[in-house]
């Protein structure tokens, strides 16, 4: 954004008076430090592209990025779990996991609100589970 400042004599304004300022830029909002990153892998089924988790004040969001594919499902849910996705099955996730919510979508970028309280340190992984059959569709390690 440009300013025209202007300079008034008494008899007019004298076009040596007239300069130009910039304004300075707009400062960009600051970005949410991300706690945790990673990227999708398959356990039963195609999961690609990459997460993060960021704190945003008080809570923890998982993000999910554009680049996220993975296979349609009945039931898909989001968990944090305990134990590395290695060795897991959906059963497992299930019954020891902490649901996070259902998966929006099953590609794209998405964004998930942790549950409050949540200490990323009782975690190991973030898995992708279809809670109707018990199917582990993938996962990442935090």
């Amino acid at each position: 954004m440009r300013t025209l400042v202007l300079l008034f004599l008494v008899g007019g304004v004298t076009p040596a008076a007239a300069q130009e300022t910039e304004a300075p830029p707009a400062a960009a909002p600051a970005a949410a430090p991300v706690v945790a990153s990673g990227q999708w892998v398959k356990d039963q089924y195609d999961v690609t592209g990459g997460w993060h988790i960021e704190r945003e004040g008080d809570r923890l969001v998982l993000v999910i990025h554009p680049d996220f594919t993975t296979t349609r499902g009945p039931d898909l849910k989001l968990y944090l779990h305990p134990s590395p996705m290695q060795g897991l099955g959906g059963k497992d996730a299930v019954k020891a996991g902490v649901q996070i919510a259902a998966l929006k979508s099953h590609k794209g970028a998405q964004r998930y609100t942790l549950p409050a309280g949540t200490d990323l340190a009782d975690y190991k992984s973030v898995l992708i589970v279809c809670k109707a059959f018990k199917k582990l569709w993938g996962g990442g390690a935090l």
